[in-house]
């Protein structure tokens, strides 16, 4: 596991485990920990998930851009608002408001594969 980003104060990370699924392809699959409780608020079910960028709006908002291997799929890649404290998620696209627990389907069915 490591740490992709940490927020301001220090309270929340984004961390990937991070694996080759090809010759030089990498997928760096988020989750959110909870340093202040030491516990994973998020993690996808689905490994194929993978995080390009995370940036931290504030000490408990965090945006993820987000691609999902193997890419056969539009759009490319998806932005999520992540509220660690409320366990809130927001796609930016839709500006669908969910919770965690409801986010990995939601963004699934936001993807359309090609055939």
């Amino acid at each position: 596991m490591e740490i992709m980003s940490v927020s301001p104060e220090k309270n929340f990370e984004v961390r990937t485990e991070v694996w080759e699924t090809r010759n030089s392809l990498w997928v760096y699959s988020p989750s959110i920990w909870d340093a202040k409780h030491s516990d994973y608020i998020f993690s996808f079910e689905d490994e194929n998930w993978s995080v390009d960028t995370s940036v931290w709006k504030d000490d408990a908002t965090v945006i993820l851009c987000l691609r999902k291997f193997p890419g056969n799929h539009r759009p490319d890649s998806l932005m999520v608002e992540i509220d660690c404290l409320a366990l809130r998620a927001k796609v930016l696209a839709t500006a669908t408001a969910l919770t965690l627990d409801d986010l990995e389907g939601a963004l699934d069915k936001a993807l359309k594969f090609d055939r």
